[in-house]
Parts: C-alpha cells; structure tokens; sequence
C-alpha cells in the first residue's frame, strides 16, 4: 500500500463524518446577523454562502449594499437571493457600549 494511501485512508477513518455528503451545503437555510450593513464584495459573499436571512443594526450610508446605497439582495440576475432586516438597536444599549 502507498504511502499517500495509508494518510488518506487514516484521514477517512477518523474524518468520515465530515465528507461532503454529511454536511450542509454551505449556509444554505441559516440567519447571519451582522453589526455593520455590509459593502458590496461582503454582499455577494453572503450570496455566494446562500444565506437564508440577513440582519444588521447600522446602515452604511456611504457603501452599504442592502439598502444604505444598493439593494444587491435585490438583483434578479443573482442565482440566489437572501431576506434582508435592519433591527433597530434601543438607545440605553447604545450608550452602554460607549462606556
């Protein structure tokens, strides 16, 4: 037996609950909840990941990419789209992060 065989069997023994057949694919079905609206290239990673659902509290006025300047969640020339909600965060939390 080969070398390279024995580590890749080894490797299956001990790792064989972690193929690919076991595993979701990617992120498909979950929630990601964020600080920041992201930018663009975040964005499309997220729909690249197959995300179910996205949330943030800050927009970003200057580049964000779901809502503060694009609504890229929107496009419907991407293969897969995500829901998009901005949650809004109560003031006391607000003030309790700057101490």
């Amino acid at each position: 037996m080969d070398t390279e065989d024995k580590e890749q069997s080894a490797d299956e023994a001990c790792c064989g609950d972690l193929l690919e057949t076991t595993r979701p694919y990617l992120c498909a079905g979950y929630d990601i909840y964020l600080v920041s609206e992201p930018r663009t290239m975040c964005a499309m990673a997220l729909v690249h990941q197959r995300f179910k659902r996205v949330f943030y509290a800050f927009p970003n006025p200057v580049t964000g990419a779901l809502g503060g300047v694009y609504r890229l969640h929107r496009e419907r020339s991407l293969n897969h789209h995500y829901t998009v909600f901005r949650i809004s965060v109560p003031e006391a939390h607000l003030t309790s992060m700057t101490v």
